[in-house]
């Protein structure tokens, strides 16, 4: 176990702001609690590692963007050291097609929020709700820069999530944020072309030092 402080740790996960139980996101509905017994949840603000006004700039920014499908959500690895850690949930996603980009595998595992050594899930205010088995969606990713036996990423950021609804019509991973609802509520194959069409973007630099 890797021996950075919580506080750390707690900051690296406010930034991804993914996958949260209880979060609150009207537009994707209620997470998943059956993983594994938690106690009630630890709120946590959303700390951004980046805030996009526009799909170009969150295009460019991300190592790739991905259409794909939930096959496993499981706890994950924990970090910190021996007497304070948290716990990620890891989300495998299998790739059906690479957007923009560089995705070398078939399938990647996404960390995101999970749980504190008491067992409380840790939830951020208007973040992504917790990812699902069978949800399919576009996920704008980052790989991770700690070292691991397999790669890791993270959502580029809590606005890089965007699911597609029964009706076919895409919703957003954060509410009231004005680029998720310029793209959410479109029928989900135009949102796909619209981040193929996305050129011209700037990558942006980290909003904060820590981005884990």
């Amino acid at each position: 176990m890797k021996t950075r402080s919580v506080a750390t740790y707690c900051a690296a996960l406010a930034l991804v702001a993914a996958s949260c139980a209880n979060g609150t996101d009207a537009t994707e509905g209620d997470s998943v609690e059956n993983l594994r017994p938690t106690q009630s949840g630890t709120m946590m603000p959303p700390l951004e590692v980046h805030e996009f006004t526009t799909i170009e700039d969150m295009v460019a920014t991300s190592r790739a963007v991905v259409r794909g499908h939930v096959v496993s959500v499981a706890p994950g690895r924990k970090v910190g050291d021996e007497i304070d850690w948290i716990q990620f949930e890891e989300t495998t996603i299998a790739v059906d097609e690479v957007l923009a980009g560089e995705m070398p595998t078939p399938t990647f595992v996404l960390e995101s929020a999970g749980w504190d050594m008491r067992g409380n899930r840790l939830q951020f205010s208007n973040g992504p709700r917790a990812n699902r088995m069978a949800d399919d969606g576009i996920y704008f990713v980052w790989l991770k820069r700690d070292a691991t036996a397999e790669p890791r990423y993270r959502l580029t950021n809590s606005q890089g999530r965007f699911l597609r609804g029964a009706d076919g019509v895409a919703t957003g991973s954060r509410a009231f944020d004005p680029l998720v609802s310029q793209l959410a509520g479109r029928n989900f194959d135009d949102l796909r072309a619209r981040v193929v069409a996305a050129r011209g973007g700037r990558p942006l630099p980290e909003a904060v030092p820590f981005a884990n």
